[in-house]
């Protein structure tokens, strides 16, 4: 699936947050993040700095697995 928000230079992917047991959508791109697969819209991403943030983590501890590209 394309990035809506860097007008298709990014490619999204999953991820699971292991930390929180959290599933994620981020841009390869630009780090948009999603939460829900089917709401993927340039309207309503988070970027994934301020994601983890939110959820009183940085880059460095989070445990992300990458679970492939989404169609």
């Amino acid at each position: 699936m394309i990035c809506p928000r860097c007008d298709g230079q990014g490619v999204i992917y999953k991820v699971i947050l292991l930390n929180k047991q959290v599933l994620l959508f981020i841009c390869d791109e630009c780090e948009a993040t999603w939460l829900d697969k089917d709401r993927i819209e340039l309207a309503n991403f988070i970027d994934l700095s301020t994601f983890l943030e939110i959820n009183g983590m940085n880059y460095e501890e989070s445990e992300i697995e990458n679970q492939g590209y989404v169609f």
